[in-house]
Formats: structure tokens, sequence, C-alpha cells
């Protein structure tokens, strides 16, 4: 009998920009209101923004 090896799901690193607001429910414009405040930190990759797991987890923890 031969063994399937299934996909192993992962946690990202980080999320997108705008699903990461949808799924805290806040704006985006509030959103960017705090990273220019320095409460959110994010990742930029050439034009892309991403949350860090670890910085949403804070966020979700601690809030804002």
């Amino acid at each position: 009998m031969t063994q399937h090896n299934k996909p192993q799901e992962f946690e990202p690193l980080a999320y997108p920009f705008r699903p990461w607001c949808r799924m805290v429910g806040i704006s985006p414009s509030n959103a960017y209101e705090k990273i220019r405040q320095g409460k959110i930190k994010v990742l930029k990759l050439g034009k892309r923004t991403l949350v860090p797991r670890a910085e949403s987890e804070r966020i979700l923890r601690e809030g804002f």
C-alpha cells in the first residue's frame, strides 16, 4: 500500500495588507495612520505592504 503525502498546512509568515485589515476589522486608511504613528510595523516588498504574523499576533494580544 502506498502512502500519499498530503501538503502540510502552514501559517503564513506575513499577511497582505488589505486582507489583514479586513481580518482584524480596521480600515486601510486607519491602519496607514497607525503605521505612520509607529503603532503597526510592516514589511515593504516592492510595492507590497505585508504585516508580519508576529506583529499581527502582538496587536491582537495587546491592541494598538
